[in-house]
């Protein structure tokens, strides 16, 4: 499902509109994606597109986002309309039609982690399907070792953050359960990032980040 969380409390409060690809992903690509004529990328829950300018400079023939909020859509729109090498989607990325081994790279910033359990392993086995034999998924899933967390599953986190009664539907996990979620894919990486934020209060933010490819 599509947290309108992220409609209500963050896109339409003009927050969150990143405009610089991540360096994970920048390094990640140059480590893992061999240049071809005719990549294609699928960017799940792509947001306003910040890391979508880099895949099209990188040299990927097509990129495909699918977001599901709408005004994060408009912003998209409006940043890739002149680029027709760029697909845009709006759609819960889960109903998404993935089509059997189409991409040679799947991205996921972020974003699997904020669904349902339920949701997030039925996407993962859609990825699956959806990857080319030598295809990558690069998925960033929160870590319980953060401090932003909520050990029951299918929770509303990030009520501070967001400045709601609400927050946004997270899940945490541990080294074992990502493991585990990733149980069909070949995990050729897996980092555990520790951000620890001393300057007004001691934060810690921690995630997963994880390089796999098709088995």
């Amino acid at each position: 499902m599509f947290d309108l969380g992220w409609e209500k409390l963050i896109y339409q409060k003009n927050k969150q509109i990143n405009k610089y690809p991540f360096d994970w992903v920048v390094s990640s690509t140059n480590k893992f994606i061999k240049k071809r004529s005719n990549l294609i990328a699928l960017d799940l829950g792509s947001g306003t597109g910040n890391n979508i300018n880099f895949l099209c400079n990188y040299g990927f023939k097509k990129v495909y986002a699918v977001e599901g909020s709408k005004t994060a859509f408009e912003i998209l729109k409006k940043k890739f309309k002149n680029k027709k090498k760029v697909k845009l989607v709006l759609k819960n990325f889960n109903h998404f039609n993935y089509k059997k081994e189409n991409f040679d790279l799947i991205l996921d910033r972020g974003s699997l982690t904020h669904n349902k359990i339920l949701d997030i392993n039925s996407t993962l086995n859609k990825i699956n399907y959806s990857l080319k034999k030598e295809g990558y998924f690069f998925s960033v899933m929160f870590s319980k070792r953060g401090k932003f967390k909520n050990l029951r599953k299918n929770s509303y986190s990030f009520k501070n953050v967001t400045k709601s009664k609400t927050g946004l539907l997270s899940n945490f996990f541990s080294k074992k359960e990502i493991i585990k979620l990733f149980k069909n894919f070949e995990i050729i990486d897996l980092s555990e990032v520790v951000t620890i934020n001393h300057s007004s209060r001691k934060n810690e933010f921690a995630t997963w980040n994880i390089i796999c490819k098709k088995k």
